[in-house]
């Protein structure tokens, strides 16, 4: 099993994974788990959503909210027991500047 994980700094235009992140063939690999979280220290919501489709402040797929106690700074993807996800299907949205951790668990 491998771990990698990132920390992509936000343009502040949405970004597909696959162009932003510096994916190599050793971490674009099919992933059993992956979690998005938002820096503590940002002060606006981050959205994740699908490569490729529109995403915006109000068309997502989810939200992580900084400032939120309960667990919605964090989103996780998975665990899978067969089939996979990778980094590259995603596309993601923050303030400039503004960090989004990402830790990826490979089968």
């Amino acid at each position: 099993m491998q771990v990698v994980h990132f920390d992509l700094t936000f343009s502040g235009a949405p970004q597909d994974l696959v162009t932003a992140l510096p994916l190599t063939p050793a971490t674009d690999v099919p992933f059993k788990q992956i979690t998005f979280m938002i820096d503590k220290a940002a002060a606006n919501d981050a959205f994740i959503g699908e490569r490729g489709a529109a995403l915006s402040t109000t068309v997502y797929g989810v939200r992580l909210d900084p400032t939120d106690t309960i667990g919605l700074a964090a989103y996780t993807v998975g665990p899978f027991a067969t089939g996979s996800v990778k980094l590259g299907d995603f596309a993601v949205l923050g303030t400039a500047t503004q960090i989004l951790h990402i830790l990826g668990i490979a089968y």
